[in-house]
């Protein structure tokens, strides 16, 4: 994880650790900058009720890409990918006898990013789905300046569709809940 580069200059650790930092600074003193959705300020402390222990989620931070090393590939502009690297982070976690849990965190790790946000009302993980969001969050915030800023157009899109993502889980996961 160190010797794979996730950007240039960033290493697929230093990333992991870095989400983890954001998502600390999120549900701690909030020193660093954010763009919070309203469903984060107003349903923030319940969603972080509803998440696994913070050892669980630190070891989900910080390993959840263990898989990039192994699915890498480079286009023929010289862009990294990592095709399925959250079923393949997964399975190398579970085969290492990491947690359980954050193997299933690893598994859907990407589920927020790519998921349409009139998919949403039928999303199935609705029990890790707090620890999805608030981790999603975290992960768009950490990787902001690659984007080009939080003021940047791909910042911009990501937030808004985890905003409505987020806007329409939220009263779900309450009701699963209640």
């Amino acid at each position: 994880m160190r010797a794979c580069e996730q950007a240039p200059g960033l290493s697929v650790l230093e990333h992991g650790h870095q989400v983890d930092r954001r998502f600390k600074d999120l549900i701690g003193s909030r020193s660093l900058e954010w763009r919070l959705p309203d469903w984060s300020i107003s349903h923030g402390d319940k969603l972080l009720e509803l998440c696994p222990s913070l050892d669980t989620l630190s070891e989900y931070h910080i390993y959840h890409d263990v898989g990039k090393p192994f699915c890498l590939t480079i286009d023929a502009e010289g862009r990294r990918h990592f095709p399925d690297h959250a079923t393949i982070s997964s399975a190398i976690w579970a085969a290492s006898g990491g947690s359980p849990l954050a193997a299933r965190l690893m598994k859907h790790d990407m589920d927020l990013h790519l998921l349409k946000p009139s998919e949403a009302t039928s999303y199935p993980h609705l029990d890790i789905a707090p620890a999805l969001l608030l981790t999603a969050l975290s992960e768009i915030h950490a990787n902001a300046e690659m984007f080009g800023g939080m003021e940047s157009t791909s910042f911009r899109i990501k937030w808004k569709c985890l905003n409505k993502i987020g806007s329409r889980l939220i009263p779900l996961i309450l009701k699963e809940q209640s």
